[in-house]
């Protein structure tokens, strides 16, 4: 390369590079001088107070509900408050009458029965009247910009007095006004902004937020919508005569009485005096009317606590803790009957710390039959001591959820039967020789499960394990470590007719391990509710979409086939339960599975066909071995063409043929084919589509080593658990 090219080229990327540089110069020159001007753009020149003033601010703007108001000046922030165009803002936004009396320097704003008199460059007002000091005068400023001059105010003050709510955006450089609710009472003719807030109510820590409810404060007390308010939450029936303007409320015998606008009134048949008047409000551009009554005075007298919370701005009513019923019995009783060994010592129906419940204490740990239908409870306990009068005892006049209770003895059983008011619901709990009946909202998000089992904070709801010993009608639930101490204090629940019994201690592992006994078989689901497990406890139809019967045939005493020493009844149980249940209750198998035996025990055939109508079954498989002579080899798949029963298009043969199918394809065995055998028990009565399958013959050299090897095992089970799935798939159950 000649040097020539060289510095040519050189000459040309230096030239390049000049040009990129003196572009960047103009752009940072244009850049800066954009800056200016974007600066002195912010700057406002003004004239007021007889000074020139450059004021370099924020220019505030306003926002009526969700309207700008349009103004021919922007608002100022003086002195830290912010200062309006009177004319644009306070007339013809916020439709107030303005008044500028140039002479005598006052502005008069009125609204709502609301009159201001300020006077520019003062700091004194009139508020109706009243004087009152503000933080910043009103003052008439020129704009150069506009060579216009223009009275301003302060908005705060204006809104606020005549009873918009003001709000200050700091970030935008914004106010907010917000229109007033307008309201008339009684039989007034105009309506006005009602200022005086509206306070949250609660009624035992939850919150009363229904559409129709309304909170106003009149002559310094509190009053709440009456039909919205006594009814749904105290449950204390209202009425109201529009004719006379006569009131009632009434829970059980207590009854009060008074009367619209009159602060006399009359309760338990005695005269009595409100703090205020009951009164009739209205808001405007509605047409509903809202009878407004004392909510401390009246809550109080109906046996409730009130309390106000200024910090919160919150009213609590909550239910003051009382003793509804008491029935003792000395354990001595039992001396006079050998018979039993156990005694009700006490029972009490309370209401104390919000809650609601029944409380059976015993000699020994109880377990109650229970029944529930339309709001009627019944317990029964057998084994007891039961020889005294019966006692029915009601609650309406101050029962929250409960309405009425009887106790009854006879014949050993002791009868408790608790009918509920409406809207309520139940959950028992157990702590040893304590049994609860513990009553509350049926719309309580509690309510939704049937079994709550409290935890710590320091357990994770991830590491609880679940074992569902069916076959002996139980649940157990793992957690980790040793909570019994915390679980005394915190009840385990349940409202499960089905539940007979819950009981926890400690396993070999030194984990908590709990005990749910029902009276049949039920399906469950877990749910992670913070403080507690969540139990859902329903017929296993309705917890699970895809429920199979896995029946391992023979069993106990019943060896089935046998060759060489091996039994068919252990090769049915090792490859359809231990093998198979690693697929079915894997964590990512959508597939229930409930099998007729676990262990080498004898169920008899009528009994395994039932089975799958207990369990709410879809489908059912039967496993076992064949056996004939030495030669006879293969697998085939066995079904009854008397069984009717479906799976929406499913039939037992349908079934038959796609486990044939899969196993051979899977197992390689010879091919055999589906057989029809309408008199084998385990099919013919079953009541769902059902299949037998003959894996293999147990007297076949090849097939026999096939069998026993845990390999050819496994493939099995995940065959069988394939095509159970493939079933599923292409004949859904729509739950």
């Amino acid at each position: 390369m000649s040097f020539n090219y060289r510095f040519h080229k050189m000459n040309y990327q230096y030239k390049g590079a000049l040009r990129v540089g003196l572009s960047l110069l103009l752009f940072f020159m244009f850049f800066l001088c954009f800056s200016k001007v974007n600066v002195s753009a912010k700057e406002l020149t003004l004239k007021y107070n007889g000074k020139k003033q450059v004021y370099t601010g924020a220019q505030v703007s306003v926002m009526l509900d969700k309207k700008t108001v349009k103004t021919a000046s922007p608002g100022l922030l003086l002195s830290d408050n912010v200062c309006v165009n009177a004319n644009d803002v306070i007339k013809k936004g916020m439709k107030c009458t303005y008044t500028f009396d140039s002479k005598k320097n006052t502005i008069t704003i009125s609204k709502f029965n609301t009159k201001l008199v300020l006077t520019l460059n003062k700091k004194t007002a009139y508020v109706n009247d009243k004087k009152v000091k503000l933080e910043v005068a009103p003052r008439k400023i020129y704009f150069k910009k506009y060579k216009k001059t223009y009275v301003y105010v302060p908005l705060r003050f204006v809104a606020e007095n005549i009873g918009y709510n003001y709000v200050w955006n700091s970030e935008k450089s914004r106010s907010q006004l917000n229109t007033p609710q307008l309201v008339r009472f009684g039989a007034a003719d105009e309506y006005e902004p009602y200022k005086d807030g509206a306070p949250a109510v609660k009624y035992n820590n939850s919150a009363i937020n229904y559409a129709s409810f309304r909170t106003i404060k009149r002559d310094g007390v509190y009053l709440v919508s009456a039909k919205s308010f006594f009814p749904r939450n105290l449950k204390i029936a209202y009425t109201y005569d529009s004719a006379t303007g006569a009131i009632t409320l009434t829970k059980g015998s207590a009854v009060m009485r008074l009367s619209l606008n009159s602060t006399e009134g009359v309760f338990k048949d005695k005269s009595v005096k409100l703090p205020t008047a009951p009164v009739m409000m209205q808001i405007k551009n509605s047409k509903t009317k809202y009878l407004m009554l004392p909510i401390k005075y009246i809550a109080g007298k109906f046996g409730y606590s009130y309390k106000y919370t200024a910090q919160s701005d919150t009213i609590t009513i909550s239910k003051k803790d009382m003793t509804y019923y008491n029935q003792k019995q000395d354990p001595s009783v039992l001396e006079k009957d050998t018979t039993v060994s156990n005694v009700f010592e006490d029972i009490t129906a309370n209401y104390s710390n919000k809650q609601e419940y029944i409380k059976l204490t015993s000699k020994n740990p109880v377990a109650p039959v229970i029944d529930y239908a339309e709001g009627l409870l019944t317990l029964r306990f057998s084994g007891m001591y039961s020889d005294f009068e019966a006692v029915t005892q009601t609650f309406s006049d101050y029962g929250e959820y409960i309405d009425m209770m009887q106790v009854i003895g006879m014949e050993h059983t002791v009868t408790v039967i608790v009918k509920l008011k409406e809207g309520a619901t139940y959950y028992c709990a157990q702590a040893g020789n304590v049994y609860n009946v513990i009553l509350c909202a049926a719309v309580d998000s509690d309510s939704s499960y049937q079994l709550r089992i409290p935890i710590p904070e320091t357990v994770s709801f991830s590491k609880i394990t679940t074992k569902d010993n069916y076959n002996s009608k139980q649940y157990k639930f793992i957690i980790p470590g040793d909570i019994r101490k915390f679980l005394k204090n915190n009840l385990i629940c349940y409202n499960n007719t089905n539940i007979k019994k819950v009981s926890y201690g400690l396993n070999a592992s030194k984990n908590t391990e709990i005990t749910v006994s029902l009276s049949k078989i039920q399906g469950f689901k877990l749910d992670n509710c913070g403080a507690y497990i969540g139990v859902t406890v329903d017929d296993p139809m309705n917890i699970y979409s895809r429920i199979v019967v896995l029946d391992a045939g023979h069993g106990g005493y019943d060896s089935g086939a046998t060759s060489k020493g091996v039994k068919e009844k252990d090769l049915n149980l090792k490859i359809l339960y231990t093998r198979a249940k690693a697929y079915f209750d894997a964590k990512n198998s959508n597939i229930k599975a409930y099998w007729t035996r676990t262990t080498d025990t004898f169920v008899p055939l009528y009994d395994r066909a039932a089975f799958a109508k207990q369990t709410n079954a879809d489908l059912f498989i039967s496993l076992h071995m064949n056996s004939a002579g030495s030669a006879a080899n293969g697998t085939e798949v066995l079904y009854a063409d008397n069984n009717k029963n479906k799976l929406r298009s499913l039939t037992s043969k349908k079934m038959a043929t796609i486990f044939d199918n899969q196993l051979i394809g899977d197992l390689k065995m010879h091919n055999r084919g589906i057989v029809n055998r309408p008199n084998l028990v385990v099919l013919k009565y079953n009541t769902v589509p059902s299949v037998l399958i003959e894996l293999g013959f147990i007297t076949n050299k090849k097939d026999i080593k096939k069998l026993k090897s845990a390999s050819f095992q496994k493939r099995a089970a995940k065959s069988i658990y394939d095509a159970t799935g493939q079933i599923f798939s292409k004949y859904p159950t729509k739950r």
